[in-house]
Order: structure tokens, then sequence, then C-alpha cells
């Protein structure tokens, strides 16, 4: 009989780096852009008891891939130029080639790629503002650098990492960007860090279940509020005018 277990992708991509030397406890986040979606998580990387905790903060999806980056730039190009037939496994063009392409304006282009950054600066943001107003508000991340890993098949272009960034920090005062590290099952690993964001979840997922430690889902992990102040009694009408 085998047993099959669903465990998120991320917990997967991050197996490898759980299990380096360059591991640290603490909050993390994980941005992935990949062809269809963003995908963003905030995580703290925790052992208790000898095992690997991984409690979920925020986890955000979003569809702000590559994929959809170029499809915002043909929003009502039509009207512009000749558009050439779209092929969404072809690698993403930088703004000045995709007009030559398709014989638009750069600057249209440019205006329409700004939208799309704003969008994915956006959504880092937003996750972000809530893991440190609700969930971890006392972490020495928000000071010391958010451990980010930065990966998936957009994560070479410019305007992603840039975005990030932008959009990480205005929380954050640094915002590390990093790929992610190589699992020490694949010392024989001829690709570079590149190849391997491509094939991490696959790395991840071949492991045993017990070796991916214990995943805490968001909703199981209660808020980080701050104390409430004490509230203080205020005397009594018959107190304040005691004859």
């Amino acid at each position: 009989m085998i047993d099959l277990c669903v465990r998120p992708e991320f917990v997967a991509q991050i197996a490898g780096y759980v299990q380096s030397a360059q591991r640290r406890p603490g909050l993390h986040a994980l941005v992935d852009v990949g062809g269809g979606t963003l995908d963003v998580v905030t995580f703290i990387v925790h052992e208790r008891d000898g095992e690997d905790v991984f409690p979920f903060l925020v986890p955000e999806v979003r569809a702000l891939g590559t994929q959809l980056l170029d499809a915002n730039r043909l929003v009502d190009a039509s009207k512009l130029g000749e558009i050439h037939p779209w092929d969404g496994l072809a690698p993403v063009l930088c703004a000045a080639e995709f007009a030559r392409t398709n014989a638009l304006p750069e600057d249209y282009v440019c205006l329409r790629d700004g939208i799309f950054w704003e969008a994915v600066r956006d959504v880092v943001k937003g996750v972000l503002h809530k893991t440190k107003v609700r969930r971890y508000r006392l972490s020495s991340a928000w000071t010391d650098g958010l451990p980010t890993f930065f990966t998936g098949g957009g994560a070479t272009i410019d305007g992603y990492r840039k975005s990030v960034k932008e959009g990480g920090e205005c929380h954050a005062k640094v915002v590390n960007l990093m790929p992610l590290p190589f699992h020490p099952r694949l010392a024989e690993f001829t690709g570079g860090l590149e190849e391997y964001q491509r094939i991490s979840v696959a790395c991840g997922l071949a492991l045993d279940a017990f070796a991916l430690g214990h995943i805490r889902p968001a909703r199981e992990v209660e808020d980080d509020l701050a104390p409430r102040q004490p509230v203080l009694e205020r005397p009594g009408h018959e107190e304040l005018y005691a004859r």
C-alpha cells in the first residue's frame, strides 16, 4: 500500500536549504515566478524536539507570471501595430525587443510594463505588511535582513527582481534575494543554480514525507498580536464628588 501525502510546493522547494549549512532559523520569504502565477509566502524555519517545523504565515498566489507579463503588453495593442502570434513558450523579451518584434511603440510597452510591475510590488508589499503587523511583529529579519528565496522560470527577469525588492523593502530594511541552494543529495548535479531552480520541487518531492518536516498551515498559526494596554478604571461619580 502506498501512502500518498499532499505537500505544499514551497516545502519541497526549500528541502535543500533546510538540510544545508546555509540554514538559519527564523522568518523567511519565498517568491516563485512561474509562467502563470506569482507565488509569495512568508514562513518560519524552526526546529522542535529534533523535527523541522514550518509554520506558514502569509501565502499569496496571483496571476502575475511571465505569460501574463506578455499578455499585459498586448492589451489594446492591436490598435497600434501588427501583432504576431503569441508563443507562450518563447523566452520573455525585454520591452525594447518586444516592441520591435510587434511593431509597437516602445513607450507603450514600457507603460504597460509599469502597470504590471506595480502590481507585483503591491503583492509582495501586502504579504510583508500583513506578516509584520499581524503574524511576526518582532522578528529580527525586519531590521537585519529578510532571507528571501527568489526562484522560478521568471526569476532571471530584471523587472521581477527589482519589483520584489522594492515591494519588500517597504517593510524590511533589507530584502536578501537568493537562489535555492542545491540539495545535498544532488552532489553530482552538473547544471547551474538557474537550472536547479526548475527542478527544486521535484527534488524535494522525491524525499520521504518525514524528511520534509512538520508543516503548519497558515490557518493553524495564531496571529502575533500586540498585548493590549491595561484599561485604567476611572473613579466613579460618587468618588469624584464625595461629600
